[in-house]
């Protein structure tokens, strides 16, 4: 029998959700996105046209809003997507990311000039930085409409109770104790 060492386990949530669908020739056909945050770790990850990271198809103007989601549901999980997916995975410190957000509205990307830039302390690029993602955006995810089933087509709304919310929030946080 293998011991298990507390350092080893992981706190692991996961969300199911279908925030969009489009209508074919062949009928509905469901966008779904598997939300999964592991020890503080946000990934994302889709089903639609194809599996794995497909944040851009949530731009496409032939998706229509499922029950419970808005059109701007839509684009905030793909600005969400787009800035959190893997939030362990940064090349640079959150200060450095954030001028080479706001440095690339104006230039072109170019590995070897972003790291020109950002000459100073820290070498850009040099290991995987870890930027924890904001409670407010954890927070969001999870209180969208989720689903389950057996499999992509078997579909049932699922509810999060306030215990396993605090939960996800708060990873490594223990519940306050009411006093009364």
């Amino acid at each position: 029998m293998r011991s298990v060492i507390l350092s080893e386990m992981k706190t692991k949530y996961k969300r199911l959700i279908c925030p969009a669908y489009e209508i074919g020739k062949s009928g509905a056909r469901r966008f779904y996105i598997d939300i999964t945050l592991t020890d503080d770790v946000l990934t994302l990850s889709g089903k639609w046209h194809s599996y794995g990271q497909i944040a851009d198809d949530l731009s496409d103007n032939s998706l229509i809003p499922a029950d419970g989601f808005e059109y701007s549901d839509i684009l905030k999980i793909q600005s969400i997507w787009e800035r959190w997916h893997l939030n362990d995975m940064r090349a640079g410190t959150p200060k450095q990311e954030a001028f080479i957000r706001e440095w690339r509205l104006s230039n072109k990307y170019s590995y070897d000039e972003a790291c020109k830039a950002l000459n100073n302390g820290y070498r850009y690029g040099t290991s995987w930085l870890k930027e924890e993602v904001p409670k407010e955006v954890i927070k969001y995810l999870f209180s969208l409409p989720a689903i389950s089933g057996d499999s992509w087509l078997d579909i049932e709304p699922v509810a999060v109770d306030e215990t396993e919310f605090f939960n996800i929030i708060n990873v490594g946080a223990t519940k306050p104790t009411v006093v009364p």
